[in-house]
């Protein structure tokens, strides 16, 4: 029942939906591997590639736009219960990579009688690029656990 409503699904997608799609899933899997098998810290270092700036101010073009989205539907329809971590890693790793400085944001919040609950998202020229579903003012941030390797960070005094 399920396959057939994805092949439905995936039926009204255009060519360019469709190809966002498999590398998204495919890079969607390989991070949550990358989770399991990982501490945190070291799947950070890999994510956070030294980057070129396209600019500190340019907005994301279409294709990657169209990427991201794609990320989202894969996220939760793979891990509908805990999209958010691995959907951060794999945008910030996309994003990097095409020389945009966005930054994977941690947070965590917890209510009277509640657990302790944790949030990743993504942010590019401080808006939400992934992860503002779930996201509340409630959120406290965390430090960053990644490192810097920018050519910038390292020609700061």
């Amino acid at each position: 029942m399920k396959v057939k409503a994805l092949l439905r699904r995936i039926r009204t997608l255009d060519v360019g939906e469709i190809s966002a799609l498999v590398p998204a899933t495919l890079q969607m899997v390989v991070a949550r591997a990358a989770l399991r098998a990982f501490p945190l810290r070291k799947v950070l270092e890999r994510v956070d590639l030294p980057i070129q700036c396209v600019s500190d101010h340019a907005p994301l073009n279409v294709r990657t736009l169209r990427r991201i989205r794609a990320i989202e539907r894969v996220g939760h329809g793979l891990f509908p219960k805990s999209p958010c971590l691995t959907q951060a890693i794999v945008v910030q790793r996309l994003l990097r990579k095409k020389g945009y400085a966005s930054d994977l944001r941690i947070g965590v919040r917890k209510g009277h009688g509640q657990p302790l609950e944790a949030h990743a998202w993504v942010e590019y020229r401080g808006a939400v690029v992934i992860g503002a579903r779930g996201l509340s003012e409630e959120h406290t941030r965390l430090p960053s656990l990644a490192v810097d390797k920018s050519p910038k960070a390292k020609a700061a005094p």
